[in-house]
């Protein structure tokens, strides 16, 4: 066997590896920012400072969330579709060299 096939079918299995891996990362997003007036055990109540936020700032905080998980949802697809194209590009160079 020609061992510029072994190194390109190493290449094809890390590119795959990859586009397995990006595609997982696109289907993650950040949590969602809660705003939560009740006290966690050891702390002191927060009631008065989850009242100050104006409900027009928690909104424009999800939203801006949301933006976020959408770029980076379509980044890591596009992503994992480049992998799965250098993949497949390395195959048929293993085949044909």
């Amino acid at each position: 066997m020609n061992p510029f096939r072994i190194l390109w079918l190493i290449a094809a299995v890390v590119f795959f590896y990859f586009a397995i891996l990006f595609w997982i990362y696109s289907r993650s997003g950040t949590r969602p920012f809660i705003f939560s007036n009740t006290a966690k055990p050891g702390e002191e109540g927060n009631e008065g400072f989850v009242n100050a936020i104006p409900e027009d700032l928690q909104r424009e905080v999800e939203s801006f969330r949301k933006s976020i998980n959408l770029t980076m949802q379509t980044r890591f697809r596009i992503g994992a579709i480049s992998m799965v194209l250098a993949g497949g590009l390395a195959l048929v160079s293993m085949i044909f060299s």
